[in-house]
């Protein structure tokens, strides 16, 4: 739920609980605050890998093959 659905919510929950609207109003925008502060470091670090060049992989070494008649031993 976004912004505006979870605030009326926790109001109406708020009051039918015995407590004012203002009360699970402002619950509810602090959730919100702390939910887009948490995810916040997350975003900053997507931000910057996007931004970043890629690095190619490194080559792959050549496969090598080994037949019957090369046993050894």
């Amino acid at each position: 739920a976004g912004w505006g659905l979870r605030e009326g919510v926790a109001a109406w929950a708020f009051a039918v609980a015995g407590l004012t609207a203002a009360e699970g109003v402002a619950a509810a925008v602090t959730y919100g605050v702390l939910s887009f502060l948490a995810c916040a470091p997350g975003v900053i670090v997507l931000v910057a890998a996007l931004r970043r060049p890629a690095v190619p992989a490194p080559p792959m070494p050549e496969p090598v093959l080994v037949g019957a008649g090369d046993a050894r031993g």
